[in-house]
């Protein structure tokens, strides 16, 4: 935490179970990656780091996002699939400039409405949780180029789905789906259609 001009660390598969208090030294990080390990929380002073453009978090112990995950409003990219997570916090939607998400293999069992604002996202994979329903405000995701919410519980697909308008892979695979919604013919750009075992 001395190492106040570091922009990129990489600190993954490196056993940590903490980091320093003071880590939000480090104000200058742009890239911070820590994946696979054993990390159940984040240090509060990480409030500080609102440069940063790419979080990865997967592959560790949270049941929850830190809260300090909200201060990070420049955010392009967030990794944290690979938890135990069973919610996305409404602040999600406050990440503007966000373009990637993936919060695969957790046991989400919801998706906050408010990830309809993120409306710079173009890949969302929420692959291999136990989601029953996915928000219909998911159509104002209209740079959505990648869906991916194969391996989950879903009953059925929100009408509002043909208005994403930008998709061109949709991956619905393993899931109870008995039909597609008609507005699905809406989507001109998809090019990957999977709905293998439903």
């Amino acid at each position: 935490t001395q190492l106040v001009s570091l922009t990129e660390l990489y600190l993954n598969d490196c056993f940590l179970e903490y980091l320093p208090a003071n880590f939000g030294r480090l104000a200058k990080l742009r890239i911070l990656e820590l994946r696979d390990n054993s990390l159940t929380s984040l240090p509060k002073s990480m409030v500080r780091l609102v440069n940063i453009a790419r979080l990865d978090l997967s592959q560790n112990q949270f049941s929850e996002v830190p809260d300090v995950v909200a201060a990070m409003a420049l955010l392009e990219e967030l990794w944290l699939d690979g938890n135990k997570l069973h919610a996305l916090p409404d602040f999600v939607g406050s990440f503007q400039a966000l373009r990637h998400l993936d919060a695969s293999f957790n046991h989400l069992e919801e998706i906050t409405p408010e990830l309809g604002n993120c409306i710079a996202l173009q890949d969302l994979t929420l692959s291999s949780n136990d989601l029953k329903l996915l928000p219909d405000t998911l159509d104002r995701l209209g740079n959505l180029m990648t869906l991916k919410v194969d391996d989950n519980q879903l009953e059925e697909l929100p009408n509002s789905l043909g208005r994403m308008a930008s998709l061109e892979e949709l991956f619905l695979a393993e899931n109870f789906l008995t039909s597609l919604p008609p507005s699905i013919g809406w989507l001109r750009c998809l090019h990957t259609l999977n709905v293998d075992e439903n």
